[in-house]
């Protein structure tokens, strides 16, 4: 079964252009309010900003996924989260 983390970096990346350096998927997920938006950058130092609107019925259940697994150890749930993908495989994922 593929990790959920893999599956959000590929959601995340099928939507940025071939070739791009790095992107910034910025979640906030708080009551019933969703916001999702998705910036990349290309080698040419270009900053693009896409919809991720088109890969939301990928990208919502990686997050709430993520955000339910954190809260396992009794915090509160996180209401906004940034995931950061570089070229060469380098992810991250932070939260507020």
């Amino acid at each position: 079964m593929e990790n959920v983390h893999e599956k959000l970096g590929r959601a995340i990346a099928g939507l940025c252009p071939p070739g791009f350096e790095s992107a910034r998927l910025g979640a906030t997920l708080q009551g019933g309010r969703i916001g999702l938006s998705l910036r990349c950058f290309t080698a040419d130092k270009w900053s693009i900003d896409i919809d991720p609107t088109p890969a939301a019925g990928e990208i919502l259940p990686c997050l709430r996924e993520i955000r339910d697994e954190l809260a396992k150890d009794g915090s509160a749930p996180w209401t906004s989260a940034a995931v950061t993908l570089r070229k060469g495989g380098h992810y991250s994922f932070d939260t507020d």
